[in-house]
């Protein structure tokens, strides 16, 4: 099971591989992948390369990319659905949900792009309602924050943006299949399919 947001992509064979990465992996409930960004005309802007997965830092900072994030139908039989309570950071909840009730890992792919612009709710929301949405969901499972945590969570961002904007710059990206370069159209990548019913 997944839920994609209206602006948001999925990749080409994403749930084929999400399919084969199940039936190999049964004690896996969840699993999620790095993240490519792209903007409001479908042009790749950056990435996120993420470590392997820690219930410790993803359930303190909100930094898994839900577009690309598959579970099993009895973890959501288990742990629920989405909160309509929350706006913003219900992904965040459930996903914080879902990490108590099962476990996750983190696939070395590029399963989804998630769509930045001006208008976009992330970028226009996050100061205001996000902020004040995820103090809400920390403080519902009581996730506290201590003073060393706060460099943690700097740290955790900063290679992961970091890490993703030399990726995208890199010639040559055998090691890790990719969707395109910085600029590259990700509408290309989808055969020129994504304006088709």
């Amino acid at each position: 099971m997944a839920y994609l947001n209206g602006d948001d992509l999925l990749a080409p064979g994403a749930l084929s591989k999400v399919m084969r990465y199940f039936r190999l992996h049964p004690e896996v409930d969840a699993v999620y992948s790095h993240r490519v960004f792209i903007d409001e005309d479908d042009i790749v802007t950056r990435a996120w390369l993420l470590p392997p997965h820690s219930n410790y830092l993803i359930s303190r900072w909100d930094l898994l990319p839900q577009e690309t994030c598959f579970w099993r139908r009895s973890l959501f039989e288990r742990a629920g659905n989405v909160d309509p309570g929350l706006a913003f950071a219900f992904d965040y909840d459930l996903f914080v949900r879902y990490m108590r009730a099962g476990k996750f890992a983190r696939m070395n792919a590029f399963l989804g792009a998630f769509r930045w612009h001006s208008n976009s709710k992330t970028a226009s929301q996050y100061q205001t309602v996000g902020r004040l949405e995820i103090d809400v969901v920390r403080k519902r499972y009581d996730i506290h924050l201590r003073p060393h945590d706060f460099l943690v969570g700097k740290a955790f961002g900063y290679l992961t943006t970091r890490l993703g904007s030399l990726y995208v710059r890199l010639p040559a990206r055998q090691v890790l299949p990719f969707l395109g370069a910085r600029g590259s159209d990700y509408n290309a990548v989808w055969g020129g399919k994504l304006g088709e019913t």
